[in-house]
Order: structure tokens, then C-alpha cells, then sequence
């Protein structure tokens, strides 16, 4: 039986069949990602206590470019306020290092992190964004923060990435859009209106649907439409398509959404292994997928309760 509601998780949370496993990813995982994706999840569904036991299972890649960058995000996310700057200053010293071999990593955990990019070095971020490829997507993210709480967000830096005809900064615009409180009426028109326009075969469309979803508040016709195409990300072939699907979903299903959520969840189709074909439903990418379903389905306060025997 399947039971829906906050009280309900929360009574239940420490039996909860998706928090285990998402522990057990963070535990056992081969893949490094997989584990931080895994302990992130944790951290954001209150299970601190777990988080911090996996976090320090990865202090080992903490010398490790790339995956050093993975590490002190958990940290500081994990952190008390007071040491918080401990880790954000590693982070962003890797950024700052022109030759550092992790700094395209560090961009984009300095933005997830909401760190301002135009407190930075001015000449280096130009250089980048001059630049082009990721570390240029990942740079406009961290410069249409505020600087000062007296600013507001860049929405016109990100919505005209978002309009751009490259796909990888529609890509990566929509994402940090997902990270963002809700859009003015008129930036959410134009989120709207892209995500509306995008090809189906697009590798942007799920970020930009996901994008879409989670700033509807009014349940327009327009946001239906979005949504049911959100949808059909569930028998997407990418793992990316169906993590936008299940983040955009958690907290904020209902019956229909569950049953798709539950049926990511289950890899009854699983995304394809790019590094080992032959690994199916064990592989990073599809334990990506699952503990992205469990997140969602936990966030959303749906349980299973025990048959009796």
C-alpha cells in the first residue's frame, strides 16, 4: 500500500526503503559521483547523521583533482555556518589557479554553492567566458549572482543563455535556474516560451523543463503542457532526462507522478552504461537514476507501508 504525506514520512523516515538506499549508495558505490550525489541527497532530506558517517568515507579523494571538488562540496554543505569559508575557500582557490586541473569542476560548485563570480578575479572570469565550452556556461551561472544582498539575481544573463541557440549554455542556464527562488512574472514567460519551443531529441530539454516545472505556481495550460512533456522523460534512453524528471517531481507529486517516479525507481528500462555496456541496472548511471527516484519519492512523503504477514 502506498501512503502519501509529509507526518507520515517522518514518523517512518528511519525505515524508509529509498533513504536505504540511498545510504547504501553512498556506501558501496564504485563510482566516486555516485557517492556525493547520494550523500547530497541525504543532506537535503535532513539525515545529517548519515551524511557526515558517508562524507568522511570519501576523505581519501580529497588529494584527488575533480574529485576533490565533489568532497569539499559535501563538506561544506555538511558544515556548520562558522567553518563553511574553510571549505569555499578551497573551492574557489582551485578556480583561481589558471592552471589548476579542476577548474571547471570548481566553477560549477561555486555557482550550486551560490558563490558571486564577480568577486573573483575580473580578468580571469572574462577570460572565460571568452572562452567558450563549459567552464564559459559554468561562469555566466556564478556572474548573474548577487555580489551584495542590495543586488538581485542577473535574470537577463540567464534567460538569454537560456535563448541562445548553443545547447550547452541553454543546458547549463536552465539548470542554475532550478537552484534559483521563483522568476519574475516576465523572465518565467520566457522560461516558459524556450522550454515550449525546444526539439524533443534536444539534450537541453529536460534542464529546461525541469526549469518550467518548478516555477509554475499558477497551473497554467502552458504549464501543463510542460509538465505532461516533463513526463515522458520517464522512458527518456539518458540518465540526465530522467534525474530532471524525478528532481523537478520531489515534494510536489501527485498520483500520476508517483506511479512514474516508482517505475524510474524500479529500472524496469535502464539507461544505457556509456562506460560499461554490459553493467545494466548496476552501473553509475543507472544507480544515478535510482537514488534520484528515491530522493524524490522520499521527499514527497510517499511510503510503503508493510503488508502483514
Amino acid at each position: 500500500m502506498l501512503l502519501y504525506g509529509c507526518e507520515s514520512r517522518k514518523n517512518s523516515r528511519s525505515g524508509s526503503p529509498y533513504l536505504e538506499v540511498i545510504r547504501e549508495a553512498g556506501a558501496a558505490s564504485e563510482d566516486f559521483w555516485v557517492r556525493v550525489h547520494a550523500i547530497e541527497f541525504l543532506t537535503e532530506l535532513g539525515d545529517t547523521e548519515a551524511a557526515l558517517r558517508l562524507a568522511e568515507g570519501c576523505r581519501e579523494f580529497e588529494t584527488e583533482p575533480q574529485k576533490r571538488i565533489g568532497y569539499w562540496r559535501m563538506k561544506y554543505r555538511l558544515s556548520v555556518p562558522s567553518e563553511k569559508q574553510v571549505w569555499l575557500d578551497r573551492i574557489l582557490a582551485s578556480y583561481l589557479d589558471r592552471e589548476g586541473p579542476d577548474r571547471i569542476h570548481a566553477a560549477e560548485t561555486l555557482a550550486k554553492l551560490a558563490y558571486p563570480l564577480r568577486k573573483a578575479d575580473s580578468s580571469l572570469t572574462a577570460q572565460d567566458l571568452r572562452s567558450g565550452g563549459p567552464i564559459a556556461a559554468f561562469v555566466k551561472w556564478g556572474m548573474a549572482l548577487p555580489a551584495d544582498p542590495a543586488s538581485g539575481v542577473d535574470f537577463d544573463m540567464l534567460l538569454e543563455a537560456v535563448e541562445d541557440t548553443a545547447s550547452l549554455e541553454r543546458r547549463i542556464a536552465a539548470y542554475a535556474i532550478t537552484f534559483l527562488d521563483p522568476l519574475p512574472e516576465a523572465y518565467r514567460m520566457r522560461l516558459f516560451a524556450a522550454a515550449e519551443a525546444e526539439n524533443e531529441n534536444s539534450e537541453a530539454l529536460p534542464y529546461l523543463l525541469h526549469a518550467a516545472v518548478i516555477q509554475d505556481s499558477a497551473g497554467s495550460d502552458q504549464a501543463e503542457r510542460l509538465k505532461a512533456r516533463l513526463r515522458r522523460m520517464a522512458e527518456a534512453p539518458g540518465k540526465s532526462a530522467r534525474i530532471a524528471l524525478c528532481k523537478a517531481l520531489a515534494g510536489r507529486c501527485d498520483k500520476e507522478d508517483e506511479a512514474l517516479l516508482q517505475q524510474v525507481f524500479s529500472l524496469r528500462n535502464p539507461v544505457p552504461e556509456d562506460e560499461d555496456p554490459a553493467a545494466g541496472e548496476i552501473g553509475p548511471a543507472n544507480q544515478d537514476v535510482k537514488i534520484a527516484a528515491a530522493f524524490a519519492l522520499e521527499k514527497s512523503g510517499i511510503i510503503i507501508e508493510k503488508q502483514p504477514k
